[in-house]
């Protein structure tokens, strides 16, 4: 789907599927705080994605 993609839009996924990927190390770690922040990290990028990127 990527190719198909804007590159920005290819540039805000690949960072959405960087923060996941820590995320979920911190949480494999169970550390609350730290996965929350991490899990805010990832939605950060769910949110920025869908605020540029709108079909109307």
């Amino acid at each position: 789907m990527a190719t198909f993609m804007p590159k920005g839009m290819q540039a805000v996924g690949t960072e959405m599927h960087h923060a996941a990927s820590r995320f979920a190390l911190v949480a494999k770690e169970g550390d609350l705080v730290k996965a929350l922040e991490g899990l805010s990290l990832v939605t950060q990028q769910c949110v920025a994605c869908h605020t540029t990127y709108r079909v109307n």
